[in-house]
């Protein structure tokens, strides 16, 4: 298990673990996230690894197409909420 940080923001928490970095909007998705991680580090890590969105590079050329990954949710920062979607669920 790796160490974590977790960083309180306006709208929610920034949390790294080891060098990955996952933010959340909720105490609670949070909180259940941990819980998963404590059972399992390696698999949650390769899960979490497996579904980003940003592998290989922090940010994209066009800062409005960046994206984020929050709480499990993918949001399309730029796209007014068109390219939001949960894991495993097409886009809409």
């Amino acid at each position: 298990m790796k160490e974590i940080f977790i960083q309180p923001v306006l709208n929610g928490f920034i949390v790294k673990i080891g060098c990955s970095t996952v933010v959340f909007t909720s105490i609670d998705r949070l909180c259940s996230e941990l819980k998963r991680y404590q059972t399992d580090p390696s698999a949650i890590e390769a899960e979490y690894q497996n579904q980003a969105i940003n592998q290989g590079s922090d940010t994209t050329s066009d800062p409005r197409q960046q994206e984020i990954r929050v709480s499990g949710a993918e949001i399309g920062v730029g796209t007014a909420g068109r390219n939001v979607r949960e894991p495993g669920r097409p886009p809409r």
